[in-house]
C-alpha cells in the first residue's frame, strides 16, 4: 500500500511540474451566487424588473520560476523510493 502511495504522489507531483512548464498563467473563474430579486423589484403590469446577472470574480495564478523544475525533480525522487521499495 505503501509503495502505491508513493508512485501515485510522485506522478501526481511529475504532471504538475509538467503543466506549470507549458503553462505560463491560469485564469480560475468563480461564479458569485446572487440573491434572488427582492418583491420591490416587481413590476406587476410588465414581469419582472432587469435580472441580476451572476458576478464573476477571476483568479490569476502565476507558478514562480522555480515551480517547474523542483515539481519534476521532487516527483522523480518520489517516484524512484517507491520503486526501489520492496513489494509486500
Amino acid at each position: 500500500m505503501w509503495r502505491s502511495l508513493f508512485l501515485a504522489f510522485g506522478v501526481t507531483l511529475l504532471i504538475l511540474g509538467l503543466e506549470c512548464l507549458v503553462v505560463k498563467r491560469a485564469v480560475l473563474a468563480k461564479e458569485v451566487p446572487v440573491e434572488p430579486a427582492p418583491a420591490s423589484r416587481f413590476d406587476y403590469l410588465g414581469g419582472l424588473a432587469p435580472r441580476n446577472e451572476p458576478q464573476v470574480t477571476n483568479k490569476v495564478v502565476e507558478p514562480p520560476e522555480w515551480a517547474p523544475w523542483s515539481l519534476l525533480s521532487g516527483g522523480a525522487v518520489v517516484m524512484m523510493y517507491g520503486l526501489s521499495m520492496q513489494k509486500a
